[in-house]
């Protein structure tokens, strides 16, 4: 759609039905295409945004556990299972009044054991699996032989591995070799991460999508199953079986074997790779495919629309419940890939998604969703431009507290950066919104300059105060600390998190507006 086009229904329609082919392709025939979903676009933005939220919170300290990744979960003295000893616990509580109402909701154990952090990386695998049968739809709309297809697929799943060695690289090893001089040799040290195993797991999943939707389902099964008997029946030395611990668990005790599969390659002096991670691919492949299966379902078109999406929230509740159930066994953990954690992940993303398909694609109300199109249609860009955009421009400078200059410029270049975005995003606002309402909308600036005077004031009124010894702090240390002095912990983080978003949207918005999308 050109940017004429979109001027035409910015107003009362900004997501039109569009047709799924890849950017640089002929456009097909509507009726030889498959439809793109909006509402799959609007559930893989609600991922990416909390992605932004959960991976830029300006104060850990002061900020609720339900952004935070809940970790390892620490067992109930008396209980053999953690979750119920969890619940017991919680429930005593509750029962003898030791705790307000508010309280016993907030502690519930199911909120503490799977966190916002914790659904945005199986939110990310189930989207892969979910979008595989429309990618593969239109590879056969268009007529590629199979050859050109796997191709395709190989390529895909190498770039998001050669993707995430870059990320990985630029994160943990760049600069420490930039300010050596010299001291640090160059070495490029390559292992698994987030975008590494989404390529591995994409690549085995879409390899088993070609089986049909039965035997794909027992293939999925069989992955998460083969995986929690490894979790519950692995030897582990001197520790008893089917101890899960942080300090103690089969994968751990997996990686610590010398087993040449662990062992590194270095093909050169300056490069290492490492597969340490491989353990992850059976759970996060298993939950891809039970994406495909949903895929499958909602591109059924010989089913009604109510009919299709009425059965993916049923079963979705059957996943939730299923993984919740599971949990009493072996619990909720991300950094070991509980199939329980998964399968609980996957029904509720299912129930999330039937929600919305029912809101956008069977009533068709789609403009409230366009906030989350702009994240959900460049999902890559919006992962790996922002995190490589923080690492080199937050992370990597550093900032000297004792220099008064270098406070001072942090503080005004923060208000300056601060300033641009609200005006950005003010104009936008404004601009819509008195296509709807007219003169009145230009009342919303108060709305917007009111908290930014409110800003320049207190950063302004507070004193920079320089450390008497040179201390070298990275830049996003200086900002946070700028802001959290002048507006305190709390909020100062928040205005960092909400900033650090809103910008990322905007230049995702004009990216939209001119139809630049970054696929593989």
């Amino acid at each position: 759609m050109s940017r004429t086009a979109w001027s035409a229904v910015d107003l009362k329609d900004p997501l039109p039905a569009v047709q799924a082919a890849d950017p640089g392709s002929e456009v097909l025939p509507a009726a030889e295409t498959p439809s793109r979903l909006i509402s799959l676009d609007i559930f893989r933005g609600v991922v990416i945004l909390s992605m932004l939220i959960v991976n830029n919170l300006g104060d850990y300290a002061s900020t609720g556990y339900f952004w935070k990744h809940a970790g390892f979960i620490p067992a109930v003295e008396g209980y053999r299972s953690v979750q119920w000893g969890a619940f017991a616990q919680w429930w005593s509580q509750v029962r003898t009044a030791d705790a307000p109402i508010t309280t016993a909701f907030t502690q519930l154990p199911l909120w503490k054991h799977c966190t916002l952090a914790d659904y945005v990386m199986p939110g990310f695998i189930l989207i892969i699996g979910l979008a595989i049968p429309y990618s593969a739809a239109a590879a056969r709309a268009r007529g590629q032989g199979w050859v050109l297809i796997w191709l395709r697929v190989v390529r895909r799943a190498a770039l998001l591995v050669l993707l995430g060695w870059i990320l990985c690289y630029f994160r943990d090893q760049f600069a420490a070799w930039w300010r050596s001089d010299g001291s640090v040799p160059f070495r490029v040290v390559c292992g698994m991460d987030v975008l590494q195993l989404l390529g591995v797991s994409y690549l085995v999943s879409r390899i088993l999508y070609e089986l049909p939707a039965r035997p794909r389902l027992a293939a999925a099964a069989g992955l998460m199953l083969w995986h929690w008997g490894v979790l519950r029946f692995w030897p582990q030395g001197d520790v008893p079986r089917g101890t899960f611990t942080a300090a103690n668990n089969a994968i751990s005790w997996i990686y610590s074997q010398p087993w040449w599969i662990w062992q590194s390659w270095e093909p050169f002096s300056w490069l290492s790779i490492n597969w340490k991670g491989l353990m992850s691919v059976p759970p996060t492949a298993g939950l891809m495919l039970l994406g495909t299966l949903m895929g499958d379902w909602l591109r059924r078109d010989q089913i009604s629309p109510r009919r299709r999406v009425g059965l993916l929230a049923l079963a979705g509740a059957g996943c939730a419940l299923i993984g919740f159930l599971w949990a009493f066994d072996l619990p909720f953990n991300k950094d070991r890939w509980t199939p329980c954690y998964l399968l609980w992940c996957a029904g509720v993303g299912a129930i999330l998604l039937s929600v919305i398909y029912v809101i956008v694609d069977v009533h068709g109300v789609r403009a409230w969703g366009y906030p989350l199109v702009v994240f959900g249609s460049n999902a890559l860009a919006a992962y790996f431009v922002t995190v490589l955009a923080k690492v080199l421009l937050l992370n990597t400078p550093r900032i000297d507290q004792s220099r008064e200059i270098s406070l001072a410029l942090v503080r005004y270049g923060t208000l300056v950066f601060l300033t641009l975005i609200c005006a950005w995003a003010g104009w936008l606002l404004v601009r819509a919104a008195h296509r709807q309402i007219g003169a009145a909308a230009y009342g919303l600036w108060l709305i917007i300059v009111g908290p930014l005077v409110i800003l320049y004031y207190r950063m302004h009124a507070d004193p920079i105060a320089p450390a008497s010894q040179p201390t070298l702090v990275p830049l996003i240390h200086s900002i946070l600390s700028g802001l959290q002095q002048a507006l305190g912990q709390w909020e100062g983080g928040w205005v960092f998190t909400i900033a650090f978003g809103l910008f990322w949207w905007l230049v995702l918005d004009a990216a939209w507006r001119h139809r630049i999308f970054w696929k593989i």
